[in-house]
């Protein structure tokens, strides 16, 4: 399976390697990682993805696309962590293909990495 599109991007912002797993039951998820703090600068509803705005301890700001129970409204609404620092877990999700540039009729979809969750660090 060829990872395209967002998901490139995604692994590349997120330090990722767009080279193909050995297997794909064999690869480590992103949120068995060791997880980040970073600043939640950003939820906003998009097209494609509630969009996930951060910044590092550099000052850095990363876009990843999210679930869109997190934007405001959403059941897991991240808006009040606005501000605050935060740890994002990752998971797979199927969000519209970036090949429908935004068409919601469009029913094409892709698998990509998205925050799944975010949660404050105390």
């Amino acid at each position: 399976m060829k990872r395209t599109g967002l998901l490139v991007i995604f692994l590349a912002a997120c330090g990722g390697s767009s080279k193909e797993p050995v297997a794909p039951t064999e690869e480590k998820p992103v949120s068995e990682t060791a997880a980040e703090t970073v600043t939640l600068v950003e939820v906003s509803q998009g097209d494609a993805a509630c969009y996930v705005v951060v910044k590092d301890a550099a000052g850095n700001e990363q876009t990843h696309p999210g679930s869109f129970d997190l934007c405001p409204g959403g059941g897991a609404d991240a808006s009040n962590y606005i501000g605050f620092p935060v740890q994002l877990t990752f998971g797979k999700q199927n969000m519209m293909a970036a090949s429908c540039e935004g068409d919601p009729d469009c029913p094409d979809t892709e698998e990509v990495e998205a925050v799944m969750s975010i949660t404050p660090v105390k």
